[in-house]
C-alpha cells in the first residue's frame, strides 16, 4: 500500500503543528488523528473517513483534493470487487450458413449471399441505433457550461455576492437521526463549492453521471452552480429525503446542513439583471 499518508504528520511537524491543535479546530478524536497519519485506515469509522481527510490536510495547509484522490485509488484497488453481470450471447446457430449433406458430403446451399446481405442489413441497423442514441443522449445531456464553473472557490464566492441576489430562503427540521450524508447524483458536468466552517470553500467538480456523497461531521456548507438534471437528498442512518423542491434551477443554490440541531437550510439566487 502507498505511503501517501506520512505527508500529513512530516508536513504538520514541519509547520510546528500539535495534534492537540487539529483535534480542537476540528473536533475530530486524536485517536482518529493518530490512524491517519499511520496510515490505519481500517481503525476510522468508514463513513468518515474522507471527512477526517479534508478537514486533517486542509487545517495543515495542503491541498485535500489530492490527497483525497491518492486514498479513492487505493480504496478502489482494496475493495472488493463487484461481480459482472453475465451477457446473453447471440445463438451461434443464427450466424452458421445452413448446409445439407448429400451422399456423405457436405454440399454448400445457395443461401450464403442472403445470409451475408441479412448480416449486413443487421450491422447497418445496429450502427443507425447506436449513432440515434448519441445524438439523443448528446442532446439531454449537454448542458451550457455556466461561465462561473470555470472560477476558483474565492473567485467564485466573490461573483455570488455581486452578480446574484439573494432569493427566498428555506429552513426545516431532520426527523431522523445522524450521522448524515448528502449525495449529489448528476447528469452532466456540474461545480460544487463545500465548506466544513462555511467561510473556506473547496472547488470540486463532479463528472456526468456521478453519484458523489458528503459526509456531515457537525456542519457542511455547499454551493451548487445549476441543479438542473441533479438529484439532491439527505441520508441518515435509516432514512432518506429528497430535496425535489430544489431541483431543476439554473441559477446557483446554497445548502446548510447541520447535525446539532438536525437541520438544513436551502438558500435560492438570482442573477441581477
Amino acid at each position: 500500500m502507498s505511503d501517501f499518508y506520512k505527508i500529513l504528520k512530516d508536513t504538520r511537524i514541519q509547520r510546528g503543528i500539535e495534534l492537540e491543535e487539529i483535534q480542537t479546530r476540528t473536533k475530530i478524536n486524536i485517536k482518529f488523528l493518530i490512524a491517519l497519519e499511520n496510515g490505519e485506515f481500517d481503525l476510522l469509522p468508514k463513513p468518515y473517513i474522507r471527512l477526517f481527510f479534508r478537514a486533517y490536510s486542509t487545517e495543515i495547509g495542503l491541498n485535500p483534493e489530492k490527497l483525497l484522490n491518492q486514498f479513492e485509488q487505493i480504496d478502489r484497488k482494496f475493495s472488493p470487487k463487484l461481480k459482472k453481470e453475465n451477457r446473453n450471447k447471440i445463438s451461434e446457430t443464427l450466424l452458421t450458413i445452413p448446409k445439407s449433406i448429400s451422399g456423405g458430403k457436405i454440399i454448400e446451399t445457395d443461401k450464403t449471399p442472403k445470409i451475408k446481405r441479412g448480416k449486413m442489413k443487421l450491422g447497418l441497423l445496429l450502427l443507425s441505433c447506436w449513432i440515434f442514441g448519441i445524438i439523443i443522449i448528446s442532446k439531454i445531456t449537454n448542458l451550457s457550461t455556466h461561465p462561473d464553473s470555470q472560477l476558483s472557490a474565492m473567485d467564485y464566492i466573490n461573483n455570488l455576492n455581486t452578480k446574484y441576489i439573494k432569493g427566498n430562503l428555506e429552513e426545516h427540521l431532520l426527523e431522523f437521526p445522524p450521522p448524515y450524508s448528502f449525495t449529489i447524483k448528476t447528469v452532466s458536468h456540474l461545480s460544487v463549492f463545500t465548506s466544513y466552517d462555511s467561510t473556506n470553500f473547496s472547488h470540486t467538480i463532479l463528472n456526468r453521471e456521478r453519484n458523489e456523497p458528503f459526509y456531515i461531521d457537525s456542519t457542511l456548507t455547499l454551493i451548487i452552480d445549476h441543479t438542473k438534471n441533479v438529484t439532491l437528498s439527505i441520508r441518515g442512518k435509516s432514512e432518506e429525503i429528497t430535496l425535489n423542491r430544489f431541483q431543476n434551477l439554473l441559477n446557483p443554490i446554497k445548502i446548510r446542513i447541520t447535525e446539532n440541531p438536525p437541520s438544513y437550510s436551502v438558500r435560492e439566487y438570482t442573477k441581477k439583471q
